[in-house]
């Protein structure tokens, strides 16, 4: 997602403005097969969903072997976005069944800190690849890790699933998960524009590749994670307004690091506290989704992920647009904006919502140790 945009820039016809499409082809196919692929999970079960999405995303990988030009790489960016879909809404989905009620926070924090380690050090290694060997090296290795990711897979065991009943209404989208998805939905806005055009900010400031904001995050999300998880669990909505208003104000903090970018520490400041930001926010609003429904978790991982994709793919397309007539720097001063907006959805004429979700008392699992013969 992040060297993406400099190999598209670089093909004939490429521009900045066409650069972020490469994370908006993606994004927006994985929109749209999200909700589809939240029923299938609460209908038929997990790990055959999960399966099928991997075919799905890898087979793209192995085209992208063939140095395509822009066009049919978009396409094939479309393709992989239904696998990226299905198969992180059946991720998501499947660690929420093993986690115990009473540790969700706790869980969803490991889970998601494991996600948000791919999402920082993966620029790293890129970069690192393409600027000491090449693209084609980057597209080989990229389909050697869905391999490994597919091997994986199969090895996962998932615990037996209670479909719902075939004549039951399909839920697409659960309207209690809406808060928390539209405040992830802003934030990663500013997320989409770091991870389409940060590479090509950093070298036009003469900067070394922005691996070292990556790393810096990785680092960040490592501490945070598992933290916020276990505040969520023992502090409930109390817990959790605390972690948005501090994961928001440091995410502001890094816009403002960014906007400003001269010298490498700022690139780091930068990443440590976007990191830090990002690392309370996803979480917590997970975790605050899946507890805001009974037995609909595909359909709250469905939504989550799709506000998720819906912001990193506006983050790409108008960074792109705002970047290509007032530069780099005032673009990402300006991704302060949605986060900023993300405390007044966060709060605005909530109630007493978030505390009925906190004092729901957890329903009983029936059989933790049944498992899809899948």
């Amino acid at each position: 997602m992040t060297t993406l945009s400099i190999y598209i820039k670089d093909l004939p016809g490429g521009s900045t403005g066409i650069a972020g499409l490469g994370v908006a082809a993606v994004t927006v196919s994985a929109v749209i097969i999200r909700p589809i692929t939240g029923v299938v999970l609460d209908r038929y079960g997990r790990k055959t969903v999960l399966i099928l999405g991997l075919i799905l995303f890898l087979i793209p990988c192995v085209f992208f072997n063939f140095m395509l030009p822009i066009i049919p790489l978009l396409l094939f960016r479309f393709v992989q976005g239904l696998g990226w879909g299905i198969t992180n809404t059946s991720q998501g989905t499947i660690a929420s069944d093993v986690i115990p009620p009473n540790r969700l926070g706790e869980g969803m924090g490991y889970f998601t800190m494991a996600n948000g380690i791919s999402y920082a050090i993966s620029p790293v290694i890129a970069l690192w690849l393409v600027y000491q060997y090449s693209f084609e090296s980057l597209f080989i290795v990229c389909t050697i890790t869905t391999v490994v990711a597919l091997v994986a897979a199969l090895m996962v065991r998932c615990p037996k699933h209670e479909a719902a009943p075939s004549t039951a209404k399909p839920i697409f989208f659960e309207k209690k998960t809406f808060r928390p998805s539209g405040v992830m939905l802003l934030v990663t806005i500013t997320f989409g524009a770091v991870l389409s055009f940060l590479a090509l900010y950093v070298a036009e400031q003469g900067l070394p590749n922005a691996g070292l904001y990556f790393t810096m995050m990785a680092i960040a999300i490592v501490v945070s994670r598992p933290i916020a998880g276990v505040i969520v669990d023992q502090k409930g909505r109390i817990g959790c307004d605390i972690l948005v208003v501090f994961g928001i104000a440091t995410v502001l903090v890094s816009t403002i690091f960014l906007g400003s970018l001269s010298t490498i520490w700022t690139l780091a400041l930068a990443g440590l506290f976007f990191g830090l930001g990002f690392g309370v926010l996803q979480p917590t609003l997970m975790t605050i989704c899946i507890k805001s429904v009974a037995d609909k978790k595909g359909a709250a991982n469905a939504a989550f992920m799709t506000a998720f994709d819906i912001g990193v793919a506006s983050g790409s397309i108008v960074g792109g647009i705002v970047a290509e007539y007032f530069g780099y720097s005032m673009m990402f001063y300006l991704t302060a904006i949605p986060p900023a907006l993300a405390l007044f959805v966060n709060f605005i004429n909530r109630g007493n919502s978030y505390d009925e979700i906190f004092l729901a008392k957890e329903a009983p699992v029936k059989d933790p140790v049944a498992y899809e013969a899948t």
